[in-house]
Formats: C-alpha cells, sequence, structure tokens
C-alpha cells in the first residue's frame, strides 16, 4: 500500500490528542494514553491524507488498562468507528480494457538494456505497444 490513508488524526472534544492507524474498515489503533480522558469526552477520528473523507465518530472498544503509571502495561487501545471508512482508490482516468480486447500476453525478453516486454500475439491492441 503506498497511500498514507490510513494514517488516523484522534480528537478528544475538539483537541488533537494523538494519532492511530485504520486497521480495518471500522477500527482504529492508538494508543491508550491518547484516549484516556474518552469517558468524558467525545471521540472523532479524520483521516488527513483522505481529504474527502469527513470526521467519523468513534467510541474506545478495547482499552490496554494503562491508566497513567510510567510501569503501566497495556498503552494500546481499539477505537470502533461509526461508519467504515474506504480505503478504496478511486476510478483511475485511464479507460480500462474493452470487453471485445482480452489483456494482452506479455512476455518478457533480455537484451543489453535491460528486459523489454513484448505484447503477444502482436495483432491484439494493447495501449503500452
Amino acid at each position: 500500500m503506498r497511500s498514507f490513508g490510513w494514517h488516523a488524526r484522534i480528537e478528544c472534544a475538539g483537541q488533537v490528542v494523538g494519532a492511530g492507524f485504520l486497521v480495518t474498515p471500522d477500527k482504529v489503533l492508538t494508543c491508550a494514553h491518547v484516549v484516556h480522558g474518552s469517558a468524558e469526552a467525545a471521540v472523532t477520528v479524520s483521516f488527513p491524507q483522505l481529504p474527502a473523507a469527513p470526521p467519523v465518530p468513534a467510541r474506545v472498544v478495547v482499552h490496554g488498562g494503562w491508566s497513567g503509571g510510567v510501569t503501566d502495561a497495556g498503552d494500546m487501545a481499539v477505537l470502533e468507528l461509526d461508519y467504515p471508512v474506504s480505503l478504496a482508490r478511486p476510478p483511475s482516468r485511464r479507460p480500462g480494457p474493452s470487453a471485445e480486447v482480452p489483456p494482452p500476453n506479455w512476455s518478457r525478453t533480455a537484451s543489453r538494456r535491460g528486459p523489454t516486454r513484448v505484447c503477444s500475439p502482436p495483432t491484439v491492441p494493447c495501449p503500452a505497444c
């Protein structure tokens, strides 16, 4: 995955409190200390790399037990989003293959310049040739 759309920004009561990672379409993994005050305040998750995606309300569904001590274990939390977020790529502007034209059968040949693609059979229309 080359996109960073899975990076999440976590807010409590309208204040940015940390970051997280989208691990499923409706779950975000973050640190428990990030959402420590979430019992008293609304949690919202936004995705800065997905400008078209609006902020999503969320709730803490798993808390690792962190309570503020330096030696506390379990500084992890899972947030459940009110609705799933899609990381699907938008449709390409390049037209797809026609239903009448099968995809090209690529084979590799070696040359002194390195491998080159050869479309076979040569009669098949191919946008790369």
